[in-house]
Formats: C-alpha cells, sequence, structure tokens
C-alpha cells in the first residue's frame, strides 16, 4: 500500500472512530460505511458481537474494501487495559 492509500486509511480511521464515539451507547448499530471520493475504498464500521476467537460482548468492529474485494475483514476497534 502506497504512502497516499495509507494516508486515506488514516482519515478514514479517525472519521470512523469520530463517529463510532457518536454511537457508542447505543447497543446495536446498522453499519456505517464511508466510500473514498473515486468510489474505490470503502471502511464500514458495526457495533456487533461476534463469536470466538472475538472477545464476547458487542464491540466496535471496522472492515474495509478497495474496489468492491475485502482487504481487512471484522477487526476490532478499540482498546483493552488490563487491571
Amino acid at each position: 500500500m502506497g504512502k497516499g492509500n495509507r494516508a486515506v486509511v488514516t482519515t478514514f480511521g479517525l472519521c470512523g472512530c469520530l463517529l463510532l464515539i457518536a454511537v457508542a451507547n447505543l447497543p446495536a448499530a446498522e453499519p456505517l460505511s464511508v466510500t473514498s471520493p473515486d468510489g474505490k475504498l470503502t471502511l464500514t464500521f458495526e457495533l456487533k458481537q461476534n463469536p470466538q476467537p472475538y472477545l464476547p460482548g458487542v464491540r466496535a468492529y471496522y472492515r474495509v474494501s478497495y474496489q468492491g474485494e475485502p482487504v481487512l475483514e471484522d477487526s476490532p476497534l478499540g482498546l483493552d487495559f488490563k487491571g
């Protein structure tokens, strides 16, 4: 992935974090997608509960697709602290 694509993914990631904060109090929500201006890159955010090996409970997940093909499947978004 080139520097330009990394910048776009980083920008989408930051926008996604802000959007997730806005809906964080909802138990579950419809997926929220953001698409790049050229329509090639799509970031989708969703609050949902995934089966093992994912952590239990409703959590924020994101996935990335490029030209309709998945690049990154459900990846947890957030921080888990010990203690």
